[in-house]
């Protein structure tokens, strides 16, 4: 006799018996004890936690909405680049959101990015109207790329910030922008994401 036959030889014969023997179908499995929940933090907890995660990023509030932002460089200058911040509100998760802004004399309508890290493409998006905002001046325009990070995306900037070389494509219906993402924006994009992962705990 085979293994495969003895194998299926013993369920038969287990069905037979299940069949046969009520005290096996009445039997019952003892209650497994579940985990106790998880307390939330306190506020002091959570101060603590926070001023230790993100020294050294710049912080910006929102005192109506009672939101703090944090990022690596905090200039108000437009330029094109690749980055992400950090969103925390007085409960709940820190928020990884990111960046990608375009700035130049002429618009693209951006529809979707993609980036490539060390000549692999690690993310692709389609950009939809809630991602974008857009501005302009006399001779210029500014596109800015702005949406929550979720486990991919955050796989995909981790690449971008451990990377040698790293390009970004804003591409629109007829026109498309490459940008070379600097070791200074890397570096920028790294100190976030350790932020981040620090605060994974914050709850």
């Amino acid at each position: 006799m085979g293994i495969r036959q003895w194998i299926l030889g013993g369920i038969g014969v287990a069905i037979v018996v299940s069949a046969f023997s009520p005290d096996v179908d009445s039997a019952k499995e003892p209650d497994k004890p579940q985990a106790a929940p998880i307390a939330p933090m306190t506020a002091n907890e959570r101060q603590l936690l926070t001023q230790k995660s993100t020294k050294g990023l710049a912080e910006t509030q929102d005192k109506i909405e009672k939101v703090s932002y944090f990022e690596a460089n905090k200039s108000t200058v437009a330029r094109t680049k690749v980055g992400a911040y950090l969103a925390i509100g007085k409960e709940g998760p820190a928020r990884l959101r990111a960046v990608a802004d375009y700035s130049d004399k002429r618009w693209i309508f951006v529809k979707t990015i993609k980036i490539m890290a060390d000549d692999e493409v690690v993310l692709y998006r389609q950009i939809s109207r809630t991602d974008i905002r857009r501005d302009n001046g006399s001779d210029w325009v500014v596109e800015n790329i702005d949406f929550a990070a979720d486990a991919s995306t955050f796989t995909a900037l981790d690449r971008v910030a451990k990377s040698k070389t790293a390009t970004i494509r804003y591409a629109g219906q007829d026109r498309r922008h490459d940008h070379t993402i600097t070791p200074r924006e890397r570096a920028e994009l790294r100190r976030v994401l350790d932020a981040y992962v620090e605060l994974l705990d914050l709850r």
